[in-house]
């Protein structure tokens, strides 16, 4: 079974000059900051402290689910730059859990697996991205694994524990952008 997803870079055709890219690239950070503070601020803070008074054991799921989301919405305001799409998805087993393994092709790789259909992924990550602010924040209240800071069968026990709990666990095996 596999599946693929394309990137397709509009902007990449051919020649804007460079100051019109930089003006851009500012314009585009500046966006996705406003797009993360707002997400932060009115959904994800709200429904956590919900969660954390109605039933605290859900908040590592909903920490999983809230960065799903936080990487689709950043595809989507990225829509009129960055297409993504992804075939094969019918070959993907959805009613139960599986092991997805990834090439690591740009920073960007996490965000584009988040039109896969599982919505219960825990991810396995390097350690120093752990110790980055907010997002190592997010990493860590969903759960994701540190496999540099765990040794192997810790952490082929915790794989089980959680394919045995129904999550789908997502590695990058290379651990850093492939050539």
């Amino acid at each position: 079974m596999s599946a693929d997803a394309s990137v397709r870079n509009p902007l990449a055709r051919g020649g804007p000059s460079t100051w019109i890219l930089a003006v851009f690239n500012v314009f585009y950070i500046a966006w996705c900051a406003l797009v993360t503070g707002l997400l932060l601020l009115f959904v994800t803070i709200p429904i956590a402290l919900v969660i954390l008074v109605v039933r605290p054991s859900a908040l590592t799921k909903l920490f999983r689910i809230n960065n799903t989301c936080y990487g689709l919405a950043m595809l989507r305001i990225s829509w009129p730059f960055l297409r993504v799409q992804v075939r094969g998805k019918e070959n993907l087993p959805k009613e139960r859990p599986c092991v997805l393994v990834f090439n690591h092709r740009t920073y960007a790789d996490i965000y584009f697996t988040t039109p896969l259909p599982f919505k219960n992924m825990v991810v396995t990550s390097r350690t120093y991205l752990f110790s980055m602010p907010f997002f190592g924040l997010f990493m860590r209240l969903a759960g994701y694994l540190d496999v540099e800071a765990t040794d192997s069968e810790k952490l082929e026990e915790i794989v089980t524990k959680h394919l045995e709990a129904g999550d789908t666990v997502m590695f990058f095996p290379e651990g850093h952008r492939s050539k």
